[in-house]
C-alpha cells in the first residue's frame, strides 16, 4: 500500500507543505504530475487539489481530502498550529458509519480540553427566532458547479417550510445575537457545528454534509443522539500537527476507515 501526501502546487502560504511534511508514514510528492499512490492525500483544493482528486477519480484509486478543522482550527496559514480534519473520496465530510471506539475517545479528549463542548440542551421550538442561511462559498460553488440559483432555491425553500424570519449572513460577517437564532442553515461549515453545540437546530442546504439530517424531524432524544454521534465521528478525523508527526491520525483513521 503506497499512500502519498502531495503538495499543493504554488499556494500563497506554507501550510500544505507543513502539512506533507509532518504526515507520519507518507511518501511525500512534490511533482503534481508524479504517480499515483494507492491512497492520495492532499490539503485544500484551491491549489491542485481538484484535478488530483479527478485524476484518482479516473484511475480507481483513493484520495483524502485535508481541511481545517471545524474546531480548534488556526488562522495562522504558515504554521504548523491547528486541527485538521479528514475525508475520504470527498471534499466534505460524509456521516457514512458509525463511529467506533476510538473516535468516542477522541471526543472525550476533545471535550475535556474545552474543544467541544455538549453540555446544553435543545432549545425548544420557536417559529418567532431567526433562522440564518451562510451561502457557499465562491470555491465552494465553483468546485461543486452550483447552479447561478442556488441561494435564491435554498431561501425560497425555508421560507415555505417554516414560519421563521430567514436572515442571510455571509462567512465572516457579524452574526445577530445567539439568543435570536432557531436554526442555522449551511453549505458544509463549522457554522454548522457551532449551532449544534449551543443547542439550536442545523441544516445543511447540500446533500453532502457530516449532518445528513433535517433537524426539526427528530425528537429531542433523537436529536442528542445523532448530535453525539456526529462529534464523536468527526473527533476521530480531526488531527493536530504533533498527532499526525507520531503517528496517531494515521493509525486511529486506519483503525476507523477514513485512511485505507
Amino acid at each position: 500500500m503506497i499512500r502519498k501526501f502531495w503538495v499543493p502546487t504554488n499556494p500563497p502560504h506554507k501550510l500544505g507543505e507543513h502539512l506533507a511534511k509532518n504526515f507520519f508514514g507518507t511518501e511525500l510528492a512534490p511533482d503534481p504530475n508524479a504517480e499515483l499512490g494507492d491512497t492520495n492525500i492532499h490539503y485544500g483544493i484551491l491549489h491542485g487539489g481538484e484535478k488530483l482528486y479527478e485524476r484518482c477519480k479516473a484511475a480507481g484509486k483513493n484520495y483524502v481530502h485535508v481541511d481545517h478543522g471545524f474546531w480548534g482550527r488556526t488562522d495562522d496559514l504558515n504554521s504548523t498550529k491547528g486541527h485538521f480534519r479528514f475525508s475520504l473520496n470527498s471534499q466534505a465530510n460524509i456521516l457514512s458509519k458509525l463511529s467506533n471506539g476510538v473516535d468516542h475517545d477522541r471526543l472525550v479528549s476533545f471535550m475535556k480540553k474545552g474543544l467541544v463542548d455538549l453540555g446544553r440542551k435543545r432549545l425548544p421550538r420557536s417559529d418567532k427566532k431567526l433562522i440564518l442561511f451562510q451561502p457557499p462559498s465562491i470555491h465552494m460553488r465553483n468546485y461543486w458547479k452550483l447552479k447561478e440559483d442556488f441561494n435564491t432555491q435554498v431561501l425560497k425553500a425555508l421560507r415555505s417550510k417554516y414560519p421563521n424570519p430567514v436572515v442571510t449572513v455571509e462567512k465572516g460577517s457579524k452574526k445577530p445575537p445567539e439568543d435570536q437564532v432557531w436554526m442555522s442553515v449551511s453549505f458544509n461549515s463549522a457554522s454548522l457545528f457551532d449551532a449544534l453545540a449551543r443547542g439550536q437546530e442545523a441544516m445543511s442546504c447540500w446533500h453532502v454534509s457530516p449532518w445528513p439530517f433535517e433537524s426539526p424531524d427528530l425528537d429531542d432524544v433523537q436529536w442528542h443522539e445523532c448530535r453525539h454521534e456526529l462529534f464523536s465521528y468527526m473527533a476521530g478525523r480531526t488531527f493536530d500537527f504533533e498527532e499526525m508527526q507520531t503517528g496517531r491520525a494515521l493509525f486511529d483513521m486506519l483503525n476507523n476507515g477514513e485512511i485505507p
